[in-house]
């Protein structure tokens, strides 16, 4: 019985971190396609050339906190 609840916590967490990872992919992919839809045609080809570096731009801004008790401005 104790087995059985280990077996399905493991799977559910795994699934949980399988749709985590999912949903970052596709946010990712999102911010790249808006961004180079703001670039003119010579920065677009360019970014098309080389979206790995564009990719690792993207993933390494950290999103704004919300709620850090900051007032705003």
């Amino acid at each position: 019985m104790g087995v059985d609840i280990l077996r399905i916590l493991i799977w559910s967490l795994g699934g949980l971190v399988i749709v985590m990872l999912a949903w970052r992919a596709i946010r990712l992919a999102r911010l790249l396609e808006k961004r180079i839809e703001e670039y003119d045609e010579k920065e677009r080809s360019e970014v098309e050339r080389n979206l790995f570096a564009e990719l690792s731009e993207l993933y390494s801004q950290e999103p704004p906190k919300r709620g850090d008790g900051k007032p705003s401005a």
